[in-house]
């Protein structure tokens, strides 16, 4: 008698223990097409690049490896939405060919929206981000576009204000040049 209760204590502690699935996130995965343009872009690709801060620009010309464009594009991963606290955070809507994600009225991210726009082999991606701290404001916005599975433009712009400092204004634009 003693072993059909310890059979079926064990029966039930086992059946409560079933795994719990975490939630996955449908959202666009922009981490995951910048690892692939990265070893895209590496094999011969060039980058004119310009950086403008607050009225001065300077800009470059490059060919860079897979370790130079994945540090180069790194700066658009702060656009990323899917990260796991992040899961449930956006309200997606899809309008024709466009795909966009806003952040929801009570939930608390620095990605403000995410939307992609596909056409005819084209991609445009735009998003927007805001940190709005005591000492600081920090907003940017990305606009990046694909052509046949290649990063052909980027460009993020913003502005930086620090209580009791002047707002800086700034924009970075590459554009991906032909092997």
């Amino acid at each position: 008698m003693l072993n059909k209760i310890f059979v079926v204590i064990i029966f039930l502690g086992l059946s409560g223990c079933a795994k719990v699935q975490p939630e996955v996130s449908s959202y666009y995965d922009l981490n995951a097409l910048l690892d692939q343009q990265a070893e895209i872009l590496s094999s011969g690709y060039g980058l004119d690049k310009k950086v403008t801060m607050d009225g001065a620009t300077e800009s470059k010309v490059v060919t860079l490896d897979s370790s130079g464009w994945a540090e180069e594009l790194s700066a658009l991963r702060e656009f990323s939405i899917t990260e796991p606290a992040m899961v449930g955070s956006f309200e997606e809507s899809t309008n024709g060919n466009t795909q966009r994600f806003d952040l929801k009225k009570d939930e608390k991210a620095v990605v403000r929206y995410f939307q992609i726009q596909e056409t005819d082999g084209k991609a445009l991606i735009q998003a927007q981000n805001l940190a709005e701290k005591t000492i600081y404001t920090d907003k940017k916005e990305l606009t990046l576009t694909i052509t046949d599975g290649v990063i052909e433009h980027y460009r993020i712009t913003g502005f930086q204000k620090m209580i009791m400092k002047d707002t800086i204004y700034y924009e970075i634009a590459g554009q991906v040049l032909a092997k």
